[in-house]
């Protein structure tokens, strides 16, 4: 296990995130640092998440 992460996280050919996930990342920190949106711990998160998909 501890040669795959080796292998895995020494990794450099990354692929790049498109232009628009970067817009949508901007959107949500500008709504959270004006108090529109509300950080969860990551259990309710996923929580919320699944039964969402139900």
């Amino acid at each position: 296990m501890e040669l795959l992460w080796k292998d895995l996280s020494s990794e450099t050919n990354y692929p790049t995130s498109p232009s628009w996930h970067k817009e949508l990342l901007d959107e949500t920190e500008s709504r959270f640092e004006k108090g529109l949106e509300e950080a969860i711990p990551w259990e309710i998160a996923k929580k919320k998440l699944r039964n969402a998909f139900k």
